[in-house]
């Protein structure tokens, strides 16, 4: 299978159980400041999340990451986004994920790290799909060995990088 990478028409949605994954829009800026980062910086504003949700557009337009806004089936609320980002070199997709507080432990990331990850694979045509955490991050860190991510290694920030096993 040859590789399938973003922009895609009309931009997926995954689903499953109580929830979707979908594409984030500006409706959805007041839901996203407590979750949204570019480059490392958090937002601080709407105006910052303005910005930052241009930029994830952007990278997406240009076929470089595609991320979904997750939301509960029930009200259609984002409460966290996970996707993928920087790049798809040598057919490998790096996923990230953030939850909304309040919403953690409830077993969304799951079910949507595992629709991201069957994405990546089944549709995208990914050889490697990884997720890099730092050693501290034990909730991520569980997370990632109950879904078959196997830590692969630690780069030379001392982060672990871990790749899913199908």
């Amino acid at each position: 299978m040859s590789l399938q990478l973003p922009p895609y028409n009309p931009f997926p949605i995954l689903s499953l159980d109580s929830l979707h994954l979908r594409k984030i829009t500006l409706n959805d800026m007041e839901h996203m400041l407590p979750i949204t980062t570019y480059d490392a910086v958090k937002a601080r504003d709407l105006a910052d999340v303005k910005k930052m949700l241009t930029k994830i557009d952007l990278d997406y337009q240009l076929g470089n990451s595609i991320s979904w806004g997750i939301a509960r089936k029930e009200d259609d609320k984002i409460i966290g986004t996970c996707g993928y980002y920087r790049g798809f070199e040598n057919e490998t997709g790096e996923i990230g994920f953030i939850l909304r507080e309040e919403y953690r432990r409830m077993g969304y990331m799951s079910i949507a790290v595992s629709l991201v990850a069957r994405f990546g694979l089944n549709t995208m045509g990914l050889k490697h799909i990884i997720a890099i955490t730092t050693e501290n991050n034990k909730p991520t860190i569980q997370l990632l060995e109950k879904l078959k991510f196997v830590n692969q290694k630690t780069d030379s920030e001392k982060r672990l990088i871990f790749e899913f096993q199908v």
